[in-house]
């Protein structure tokens, strides 16, 4: 009888230390683990949204990022399938599905000998959920990436190296770098460029620029002179992407112009279609498309904002409106480089708010896709009128642009 109650007065001590001690010890070391994650795991963002944690990998298989190891968990990299694939090194089929990841991999890496594919590379790791790679597995897909985003190998190597975690103490554990974070830093990562006249580019920019920002969302692409590459540079990398077009940040963009004579005078928000909601609207008046000799002889006020007066020669196509045969409203789109029609459209006062701006911009859009051409739009972000004119006629936000000219120049603007 002394026995089973010593038996289980340790049997529930076991059970207070193991279900309430243990868990606590792993709490508090939780907290130290990740501090700034209330011991939670460490999640990584983009944007402002959470992209995934950084302690479990994610599959990549496009050109412009990095790829990790393998993986047999599920369907891969699946948290609730955690495992290594089970096959032995001398299983044929095993062997073959290495061969196989090989090639794919030298696919994507001609400039690689077979020798020089990492073996890490071509196998999954044991539980299937390795968030990390050796430094020699980022080092052999730097070309990869530079030649799919544009950018040099050295501006790659330079963010793959910042990136590596080195071992603690210079001791314990390999040196490796995070998958997730380094692709993540890689949207991130602005760009800087020295403008130079180029033919492909749309013709509507006076090229070479003094500074022009474009951004996607995650990250900024400047083109600037040599004379401005620094403070460029240096402004936009003090603000996040999005703060560096804020108003308040504009005027410091203009201090720093200021010594060269130069002001900010474009900003504007450009729109592309989504063709999973481009449609025809009807807005109750015949549309007519309209080609060059069609539209000869509207290059008037009224028709300001969708042709080309300049140079009448980039405007290619157009669609009208009619209320029996008066023309009410016009859309038109000029070639402003090979493979990407700018659109502009206009309607008479007495027919706004009719539905008409719309349907000529979703029909002018259709036909411009027919052509195998990308169309797009672009709208003054105080013109709401235009932006709701761009979602409604199958349209989204695609990038935002900023761009200074000569002090000369902004100030004869509205003269």
């Amino acid at each position: 009888m002394k026995n089973l109650i010593k038996s289980i007065k340790l049997t529930l001590v076991f059970c207070v230390f193991l279900s309430v001690c243990y868990v606590l010890v792993l709490w508090v070391y939780a907290q130290f683990a990740a501090p700034g994650e209330g011991g939670n795991a460490e999640t990584v963002t983009l944007n402002g949204k959470v992209v995934g944690v950084a302690n479990v990998g994610q599959r990549f298989t496009q050109d412009i990022y990095f790829w990790g190891r393998p993986s047999c968990a599920g369907d891969g990299y699946d948290g609730t399938s955690s495992a290594g694939s089970n096959k032995g090194v001398t299983n044929e089929s095993y062997l073959k599905e290495v061969e196989a990841r090989i090639d794919t991999f030298l696919l994507h890496h001609p400039y690689l000998k077979r020798a020089e594919v990492p073996a890490e590379m071509v196998t999954a790791s044991a539980s299937g959920l390795d968030p990390d790679i050796t430094p020699a597995c980022a080092y052999v897909q730097i070309k990869r990436v530079a030649t799919a985003r544009g950018w040099s190998e050295e501006e790659v190597k330079a963010l793959v190296e910042s990136h590596i975690e080195r071992p603690l103490f210079g001791i314990f554990g390999p040196s490796k770098i995070n998958v997730l974070k380094l692709n993540v830093a890689l949207d991130e990562h602005n760009i800087v460029s020295i403008s130079k006249a180029n033919p492909k580019a749309r013709k509507y920019i006076p090229l070479p620029l003094e500074c022009d920002l474009v951004s996607y969302g995650n990250n900024i692409v400047a083109q600037t002179s040599e004379r401005t590459k620094a403070v460029v540079t240096e402004y936009i990398n003090k603000y996040s992407a999005y703060r560096c077009f804020e108003t308040p940040n504009i005027n410091v963009l203009n201090e720093l112009l200021a010594p060269f004579d130069l002001k900010v005078c474009f900003m504007a928000e450009y729109f592309l279609p989504d063709v999973t909601k481009l449609k025809e609207l009807d807005c109750g008046y015949e549309l007519r498309v309209l080609q060059k000799h069609d539209f000869a002889d509207l290059y008037s006020e009224k028709w300001s904002n969708c042709l080309t007066f300049d140079d009448r020669e980039r405007d290619v196509l157009a669609v009208g409106a009619y209320d029996d045969d008066k023309l009410i409203g016009l859309a038109g789109c000029s070639a402003d480089c090979k493979m990407m029609y700018q659109i502009g459209v206009d309607v008479l006062p007495e027919y706004r708010r009719k539905g008409v701006a719309s349907a000529l911009t979703s029909k002018l859009s259709l036909e411009i896709l027919k052509l195998g051409k990308v169309p797009f739009y672009c709208a003054a972000w105080s013109n709401i009128k235009s932006v709701r004119n761009a979602i409604k006629s199958g349209f989204y936000p695609a990038w935002v642009e900023l761009t200074a000219r000569e002090i000369n120049f902004v100030n004869n603007m509205n003269k």
